[in-house]
């Protein structure tokens, strides 16, 4: 099952694109931005967000400009 659906709106500024990638912790996805800009998004699946653990291991990036 997806994480999310393409097209679907994450926050304000961001809608879903594509599903690029999935694994067992969670899936990556192309973002857009309203002003047409493409980024890159991980998301976790649900069970491991209350991993402190996990979420400690993931780097926070600056954004990911794809285009």
């Amino acid at each position: 099952m997806e994480l999310a659906r393409s097209g679907e709106a994450l926050g304000a500024r961001y809608r879903f694109m594509e599903r690029v990638g999935s694994g067992a912790v969670g899936e990556v996805w192309t973002v857009g931005t309203g002003d047409g800009r493409v980024l890159a998004a991980k998301l976790l699946r649900t069970e491991h967000t209350n991993d402190p653990a996990l979420v400690e291991r993931l780097p926070v990036r600056p954004p990911v400009w794809l285009d």
